[in-house]
């Protein structure tokens, strides 16, 4: 089991963004956020989010939360909430890059009473616009709205219905897409996408796992070979 989420903001005429809308969606359900329902306040939409997303997520395994541009976007915003509402939480990185976010929460002491979310940036999987992956892999196209109508907005409000289909479409969306390259990845390389965050530790894993003799080591180059094979690649 998978989930994909989506942020919506808006830019105030300060410069400050605030969150407006906000969906998570696991294949079957969504589960929508906005911002007039929670006294026109971000961080309780995303607090409420946040819990929601733990209580519905099953227990005692993990899942996965995915989020396109989640270490460049989402990440900002979410990331001091998750903190603050799991027992437990920790950050891969590589090469500045936010590669996962570990966050878990504790209902009991029994150590099955647990939920475990890894949020992962798709993007890093999948490393093009969202819009040009819809159409890659055939499915739902990403929809379309207008940023420039909500940042002058004075009353949300009557935008509702239409920020909120648009945070839905991008939920299925990249549920669809994602849900696509598991299929292809497994018919042709037998291999669960889910266990790696990135494409080059895909790449790899493929290559391992269905290339490389069972007998043979990867070399390890010299500094001056690897530069030169780096900068041809």
């Amino acid at each position: 089991m998978f989930f994909t989420l989506d942020l919506e903001t808006r830019t105030l005429q300060n410069g400050n963004m605030e969150v407006i809308s906000g969906v998570f969606y696991n294949g079957t359900d969504y589960f929508t956020y906005f911002i007039s329902d929670y006294d026109y306040q971000s961080e309780k939409l995303i607090y409420a989010m946040i819990t929601d997303l733990f209580k519905f997520a099953p227990k005692s395994i993990s899942s996965n939360v995915y989020c396109h541009n989640f270490s460049n976007f989402d990440s900002i915003i979410l990331l001091k909430y998750l903190a603050k509402y799991s027992s437990t939480f920790s950050i891969v990185k590589r090469d500045d890059n936010l590669v996962k976010v570990n966050v878990s929460k504790k209902w009991s002491s029994d150590p099955k009473n647990v939920t475990k979310l890894v949020f992962l940036d798709s993007y890093l999987l999948l490393p093009e616009e969202l819009a040009k992956l819809s159409q890659a892999f055939g499915g739902e196209l990403k929809g379309k709205i207008d940023f420039e109508v909500i940042n002058q907005s004075q009353n949300l409000t009557l935008l509702r219905d239409e920020i909120i289909a648009y945070n839905k479409q991008d939920c299925l969306v990249l549920y669809e897409i994602i849900a696509k390259f598991e299929n292809f990845i497994f018919e042709k390389f037998k291999l669960n996408i889910h266990k790696y965050p990135t494409i080059s530790s895909l790449a790899f894993a493929i290559f391992r796992a269905n290339f490389l003799d069972k007998d043979a080591n990867i070399p390890i180059t010299d500094t001056y070979l690897y530069d030169k094979i780096k900068s041809g690649y």
